[in-house]
């Protein structure tokens, strides 16, 4: 698990430490694998959360530290807060919700389209069940 936070660890040698982690190892690597997911690395935090979804482990608190820690960092990518919007649209949780409301009110930052889609889908989805 070491290795998959680490800058050093080959590019090339990543997809088969995340299916090993994730499919071989499985569940008995998720507690080391989910401290990563507060990482400082963008990279390790999407590959920790890769692992847990592959062992089936990944829950909702999980999305939310993750696209809460992508949103928050100034240096993650704009591919980052995107992927970061859209996972919150999966959870069904008030701080997502929050968070999706806060990123759409930014007009012009990377993810502020995502987010405005997950809102208007929630939004219909509400009034879908209303009706």
């Amino acid at each position: 698990v070491d290795e998959l936070d680490a800058e050093t660890f080959p590019k090339v040698w990543r997809p088969a430490l995340i299916r090993l982690l994730g499919e071989r190892i499985g569940r008995p690597a998720a507690p080391a694998v989910r401290r990563l997911l507060r990482s400082q690395r963008a990279a390790s935090r999407e590959d920790a959360l890769l692992v847990l979804e592959l062992q089936g482990t990944a829950t909702d608190d999980d999305r939310l530290v993750i696209a809460r820690a992508d949103l928050g960092d100034a240096h993650a990518s704009c591919a980052a807060r995107k992927a970061a919007a859209r996972r919150l649209a999966l959870v069904s949780d008030p701080q997502a919700e929050a968070l999706l409301t806060r990123t759409a009110a930014s007009r012009k930052s990377c993810g502020s389209a995502e987010a405005r889609d997950a809102l208007r889908r929630r939004r219909h989805a509400r009034l879908a069940e209303a009706r």
